[in-house]
């Protein structure tokens, strides 16, 4: 199962690499579970000029209490000098990936970690404010989608 589910998050960050004419995006993976709760996981795709990240991901419906953040922070990119944080603000979990030397991350996929939603009801993920920067504070173009990977 886990190896299925592997597979499909593979071919959708292929896919998404196929069509991508650089910049930032985000790949939010739903992968539905049994028990009431869903894992999602989290990706960045750089173009090798980001230093500097920011988007929310928010759960309709869910309350703050019935979402774990303790996976959330990747650590392929602590090991490129990127500190990542995710944290509730006004109901939505806010991710910050900053590099404090300004060191870029390179270019391809890397992964944030992943949050887990505990709610018996069917849950999609929105993501918004998507904001990325080079070391001179100059925005990159950004996009962002929610895949399901089941």
């Amino acid at each position: 199962m886990k190896l299925t589910k592997f597979a499909v998050a593979s071919a959708l960050m292929i896919q998404a690499s196929f069509a991508w004419a650089g910049g930032v995006e985000v790949l939010v993976g739903q992968s539905l579970g049994k028990k009431g709760g869903d894992t999602y996981t989290l990706d960045v795709l750089s173009d090798g000029r980001m230093t500097a990240f920011q988007f929310d991901v928010e759960f309709p419906g869910v309350p703050t209490k019935a979402i774990d953040l303790s996976k959330c922070g990747g650590a392929s990119t602590k090991k490129f000098g990127v500190d990542l944080t995710c944290n509730m603000v006004e109901g939505k979990v806010r991710v910050v990936g900053l590099s404090m030397s300004l060191q870029t991350l390179p270019e391809g996929w890397h992964n944030l970690g992943a949050i887990r939603v505990s709610s018996k009801q069917q849950v999609t993920a929105q993501i918004s404010g998507l904001l990325a920067g080079d070391p001179e504070g100059r925005a990159i173009s950004s996009g962002s989608k929610v895949e399901s990977i089941d």
